[in-house]
């Protein structure tokens, strides 16, 4: 027999978002008077690092929804509707955090029917406010090597490099990489 369960969400299937900020993962679904099992709904992770398997990480069985499934998202992974069998199966994840990375599948079963979404959450982490540091003698005409670094921060960061004081140009001899060459008298 032909399976009446169809996920109907079209949205994105890949999101980037800050951490600490929160995102819905939509996940709508229609039923039809053939699937006549009970209903499960299952969400996963797997997470960026493919090394560590897919957890499952809330779950709606037996008419009741159990959210403190995964213990790092516990207390911020909720079923946006307080009743997910009326077709609406979306998760909310609060306070994101790196970690939270991955491929998340909502898959929605009732016998015969079973469907499943996928969505990429990436959660970007802002740089943290690099540590600079200068490596040769500050003497004219000597190569000084400038540094930067941000100990936090989602790849790949990008520093941009600029003089304060007199003109604004860098020296036309300044190297840029993740480090700053200059081989010009210092001012």
């Amino acid at each position: 027999s032909v399976c009446g369960l169809e996920i109907t969400s079209t949205g994105q299937t890949s999101i980037e978002k800050a951490s600490g900020e929160s995102v819905k993962l939509d996940c709508q679904f229609t039923l039809a008077a053939e699937d006549s099992g009970p209903l499960d709904i299952e969400w996963s992770l797997q997470p960026s690092d493919n090394q560590k398997e897919e957890k499952v990480v809330i779950l709606y069985s037996g008419d009741r929804a159990y959210e403190n499934y995964y213990p790092p998202l516990k207390g911020r992974v909720h079923f946006n509707s307080p009743d997910p069998k009326n077709g609406d199966a979306s998760i909310n994840l609060l306070s994101l955090a790196a970690p939270d990375t991955g491929t998340y599948q909502c898959k929605v079963k009732k016998v015969p029917g079973i469907r499943s979404r996928k969505i990429l959450l990436t959660v970007m982490v802002r740089p943290s406010k690099p540590r600079c540091s200068i490596e040769g003698p500050a003497h004219v005409g000597r190569e000084v090597v400038l540094k930067c670094k941000s100990s936090d921060g989602t790849s790949p960061l990008q520093y941009v490099w600029e003089k304060t004081s007199g003109s604004k140009l860098l020296p036309a001899n300044a190297v840029l990489g993740k480090t700053l060459t200059h081989s010009h008298p210092i001012l």
